[in-house]
């Protein structure tokens, strides 16, 4: 799926600044005069992105505003209506480089010539990354950019289902030509994967003591099941 014109400003090069601290980059903003270089307006607009991201993880989403991102992150408001059209556009560009980020946090310790043992591990730390506050509160923000802010804009919920199943598919089609696995339909397969594990964290309790002993157990029954079905399927 082709990720909208809106979120392609969100790109690995920034992925680098993802845990930065308000501080640490109020210090990295350009301080000279006059118009900055490319370099430096990079810098200054990864340090809106992560100041906005701090900001909303500190006072919560109700209390987000372009006025109290100025003053957290020590840029003037023009500075921010420069790079970002409005609220919306913000919050999408925020939430676009916290997924991006999540999904390369997840998914780069794929090894694809030792995927099958590695998926239900990977499936086991997805969930209770499912479950973590930062994701919920990216939940949220999806379902308000989605239904409360513009229509016309594209759905980033689907947006974000689809780039996750894509990065998943690219990883079997790797291990299938390593033969690692031979799994006949990759999309189909990371498909059910992404959605299995979404609704395992939505649906199980994460007051559980022994919560990721149980979300493992529950991966590895769950990837031996899709992996019979999917057999049984190609098969017929």
């Amino acid at each position: 799926m082709t990720k909208p014109d809106c979120m392609k400003q969100s790109s690995k090069n920034r992925r680098r600044h993802a845990h930065s601290t308000c501080a640490t980059s109020a210090q990295a903003a350009p301080t000279k005069t006059g118009r900055p270089s490319a370099e430096e307006s990079e810098v200054l607009y990864d340090l809106i992105l992560d100041a906005g991201w701090d900001l909303l993880l500190s006072k919560g989403f109700e209390k987000f505003s372009i006025d109290r991102l100025a003053r957290f992150a020590r840029v003037g408001k023009p500075t921010i209506y420069a790079r970002f059209e409005n609220k919306e556009d913000l919050l999408r560009k925020i939430l676009v480089k916290r997924i991006e980020w999540q999904q390369e946090s997840i998914f780069s310790s794929i090894d694809p010539s030792s995927l099958s043992a590695a998926i239900p591990v990977l499936a086991a730390e997805a969930v209770s990354v499912f479950q973590s506050a930062e994701v919920r509160l990216i939940d949220r923000l999806i379902d308000w950019i989605d239904y409360e802010a513009d229509k016309q804009s594209p759905s980033l919920r689907g947006w974000t289902a689809q780039t996750t199943i894509s990065i998943l598919e690219q990883h079997i089609i790797e291990a299938n030509a390593l033969g690692e696995t031979h799994i006949a339909d990759p999309k189909a397969t990371a498909t059910f994967l992404i959605e299995g594990i979404a609704g395992h964290a939505r649906l199980s309790d994460t007051r559980l003591p022994q919560a990721h002993s149980a979300h493992l157990a529950w991966a590895h029954d769950y990837w031996q099941l899709l992996q019979s079905s999917l057999d049984k399927r190609a098969a017929d």
